[in-house]
């Protein structure tokens, strides 16, 4: 697999890549160093796709491999890893050509192993979850910079003092961010879904990448994955990043195929909101619920509620 290659033999160029995109989208100086990059990327998937899909689903690629991409270079149980990430590029070409995932056995045992995550280690309402969502919120507003114990006591309406003693180091107060982002993910997953037709949820994806100033928790959530995938004392945070992933959408979009579609939409919806930034504001809207549809039609049929 091309995204296994470039996780492993190139593994410092995706870094470069994803942290250029993070940048880019929290200021306009790397505006244009990231459009040059996304150029580049985007005319090789290009050619890539065009050897694989039909001509009208080949803009299709670049979202699913940019999703899956970012994803692997989390390295959990790498032979397990990649054995099933051939499974799940197999099971979306599958999905794209003719609706159906087919089977997805090993990543349906990974995500049940993955089932019971690591609990958050503090109760919702004490001080140390104020700070820590505190600093995911600065997060992903100014990156992993802007976390310090005066702008993290400032956001979360307390005392210098209060935030030190909580978490005496700038490296306590990061992974306590990380770990505030994580318990949102669990939340997610536990709250209930409310069923949507695909042509609802395509606006409803179209609408929050027209609106960059709401996309923090995502940035937040990038931010997260690099770091899990650089730091071991992370790791224990790679398999549920990984594996567990679209089980919220597969109850929304209950026209999928199987519940594991879930997981195929949801990278390519996440690689379509980083794309999204190279697109002109103005045709933004319309660009994303354009390709979002396209790729839900072609997962569902074309009569399933759109």
């Amino acid at each position: 697999s091309l995204i296994d290659d470039l996780s492993t033999s190139e593994r410092a160029l995706v870094f470069a890549w994803f942290e250029c995109q993070a940048m880019a989208a929290r200021d306009p100086g790397f505006a244009a160093v990231a459009a040059d990059w996304h150029a580049v990327w985007r005319d090789a998937w290009d050619k890539v796709a065009a050897c694989l899909l039909p001509p009208d689903a080949a803009n299709l690629l670049y979202a699913f491999a940019d999703g899956e991409l970012c994803l692997h270079r989390i390295a959990w149980r790498p032979l397990l890893d990649r054995a099933c990430l051939f499974e799940t590029c197999a099971a979306w070409m599958r999905l794209v050509t003719d609706g159906k995932t087919g089977p997805m056995s090993l990543r349906e045992d990974l995500r049940a192993r993955c089932e019971n995550p690591a609990s958050v280690p503090w109760a919702d309402d004490s001080p140390e979850a104020a700070i820590a969502h505190a600093a995911a919120d600065i997060l992903g507003q100014s990156g992993m910079g802007g976390i310090t114990h005066r702008a993290v006591a400032a956001e979360a309406g307390l005392s210098l003092g209060v935030v030190s003693y909580h978490f005496p180091t700038a490296e306590e107060l990061t992974r306590a961010a990380f770990a505030a982002i994580y318990g949102q993910i669990i939340r997610a997953d536990q709250r209930p879904a409310q069923p949507l037709a695909v042509g609802a949820y395509a606006a409803g994806v179209a609408q929050l990448i027209a609106h960059p100033d709401a996309q923090a928790n995502f940035l937040s959530l990038d931010e997260f994955t690099s770091a899990v995938a650089r730091d071991p004392v992370l790791a224990r945070f790679g398999g549920t990043l990984r594996y567990t992933r679209g089980r919220t959408l597969s109850r929304i979009l209950t026209a999928l195929p199987s519940p594991l579609a879930g997981a195929l939409i949801s990278s390519s919806t996440n690689g379509l909101i980083r794309q999204a930034r190279f697109v002109a504001e103005t045709d933004r809207k319309a660009w994303a619920e354009t390709l979002c549809l396209k790729l839900l039609k072609r997962a569902v049929g074309a009569g399933s509620g759109a």
